[in-house]
């Protein structure tokens, strides 16, 4: 039996999913049969995603590729092409035109945003792909699983797939070449847990590859080999969990992949330059000047955040900013080369950036001689997530604390003609009650009552701020490598204080913004 399905060594992935039907007592011809009843036919001979792709985009085109060909003819031989940016059109168009946009066109079958570029709740492009092809097959669902975890909440790992691929395109790898890095990784993690093979002769752990290498003389930098040092046993630590650089190890030994010590080398590489780069970003951070303070209010409590500027196009600097050495950001505002710009918000504290949202928003809205806003807007809803169609160039994540106006994998956004100290000043206003009401106020903006009562509420338990998960979700917010304790002591002195004032109906005002060292 294996003799039919073996390839070069390895178990294809079409060997093993008959292989996996037929031992469920299932005919695999059958049931594509019975869902190419149900989907249109579409010929497809391109598929296109953006560039800077994740980790959901390389497997929803694998899974394009090898379960594909019935409601896609030809897709298992489309080639993969990359965009910085397409025109929002439809579906109909693109199926015209026989190719198949994954994750860069918002409001098409498989993108994970509709189309006013709101996040779809509790999917991702690969698990969009499995419910268009009615996939139903244990191996591929609980990768899924696994990828839909990466793209949507905190807490990703370093050496899981989705975080390496990150920052292979951190390190400047070509697109073609981490795609299919990845894709051959994804291969091995699927066949290995279809067929489960034994431990093959010769076959290394991850913290053996990595020894090797170090006798060779890689990774000579003291401090960024530490840190690789503790990646890789805390990996091995975690060697079941199927996306981490340990188990992948083992797939591609077992899968019977050639080149594993290479394979495993351009992930442990892409680990040590981005702590190199995290340290210099840290220095870098360290001597901006555009850097304030000021007092936030948020469920009944005061907090002291910090406010930075940076001028760069690193999306990595928003975790370096936030190091204790760096002045522990509480509000990064990222000013990019070409003009862009981001609002990166610690979540470690019971903040939101909902106000600044709208205060950003109004700004951007097409404006009358008398400086009032032409487009007929409630203050409420220029706080919506995603995408505001009346002022596209900015997008709203709202659980990761981002707005963002481009990306890397939106480079071709408009940027913003806000210049960056009226960016600090709105940071500067949005984050108390009072000082909302003041920012509106010099505006001409209609009061809105629900926001301004806010800071009368009776202060509540004093809520310690938690250690920063090592990653969130997306595109470019991670948490320090070091927790900045001198924060939490700071905001547990600023929560005694208020303590100490509710006997009275108000909070204290804002300090006097100054300017912190670095």
């Amino acid at each position: 039996m294996y003799d039919t399905i073996l390839a070069g060594g390895s178990l294809t992935n079409e060997g093993a999913y008959f292989l996996n039907q037929k031992q469920r007592g299932l005919s695999p011809h059958t049931e594509r049969q019975k869902m190419q009843q149900q989907q249109a036919v579409i010929p497809i001979h391109t598929i296109f995603t953006h560039t800077g792709f994740h980790l959901d985009e390389v497997e929803a085109a694998r899974v394009l590729h090898i379960r594909g060909s019935e409601c896609f003819p030809g897709i298992d031989k489309a080639g993969v092409r990359f965009t910085e940016g397409m025109k929002p059109r439809s579906d109909l168009w693109h199926d015209q035109s026989q190719i198949l946009p994954i994750g860069c066109v918002p409001g098409t079958r498989f993108n994970d945003k509709d189309k006013d570029g709101k996040r779809i709740g509790g999917e991702c492009t690969t698990t969009l792909v499995h419910k268009y092809l009615q996939l139903c097959e244990p191996e591929l669902d609980v990768l899924a699983k696994v990828i839909l975890r990466c793209d949507s909440e905190a807490g990703v790992k370093s050496t899981e797939l989705a975080e390496l691929i990150k920052m292979a395109h951190a390190r400047g790898m070509s697109n073609e070449q981490v795609w299919k890095w990845a894709t051959e990784i994804l291969n091995a993690i699927h066949t290995q847990l279809s067929v489960q093979f034994a431990k093959v002769p010769g076959e290394k752990p991850l913290q053996q590859i990595f020894d090797d290498l170090l006798k060779k003389g890689a990774f000579p930098d003291d401090r960024a080999r530490r840190k690789l040092e503790q990646l890789v046993k805390e990996s091995m630590q975690r060697q079941e969990e199927i996306t981490e650089l340990s188990f992948i190890t083992r797939c591609l030994y077992r899968t019977g992949i050639a080149d594993v010590v290479d394979h495993i080398q351009f992930a442990l590489t892409s680990l040590y330059a981005d702590s190199l780069k995290f340290w210099e970003l840290v220095e870098e951070c360290k001597k901006a000047t555009n850097r304030v303070q000021t007092l936030a209010f948020a469920k009944g409590r005061m907090f002291r955040i910090r406010i930075l500027l940076l001028n760069t196009d690193n999306p990595r600097a928003i975790r370096a900013s936030r190091h204790e050495k760096a002045g522990g950001a509480t509000v990064t505002i990222i000013r990019k080369s070409r003009g862009g710009a981001g609002f990166f918000l610690d979540n470690r504290l019971p903040l939101d950036l909902t106000e600044l949202v709208r205060m950003i928003r109004w700004l951007e809205l097409p404006k009358n001689k008398d400086g009032k806003p032409t487009v007929a807007l409630k203050w409420a809803d220029l706080g919506q997530e995603g995408v505001l169609e009346a002022v596209p160039q900015w997008y709203y994540f709202r659980r990761a604390g981002q707005m963002m106006n481009g990306s890397l994998t939106h480079p071709n956004v408009e940027p913003t003609g806000i210049s960056s100290q009226a960016l600090i000043d709105v940071a500067l206003h949005a984050f108390h009650p009072k000082e909302v009401a003041t920012w509106k106020r010099v505006r001409n903006i209609p009061a809105d009552a629900s926001p301004a009562k806010e800071h009368t509420a009776k202060a509540e338990t004093v809520i310690t701020p938690t250690p920063a998960p090592e990653q969130t979700d997306v595109v470019v917010t991670e948490a320090v490598e070091e927790t900045s304790s001198s924060l939490d002591t700071e905001l547990e002195a600023l929560a005694r204080g208020a303590a100490g004032q509710r006997a009275g109906t108000t909070t204290p005002k804002p300090v006097e913004l100054v300017a912190e060292e670095a």
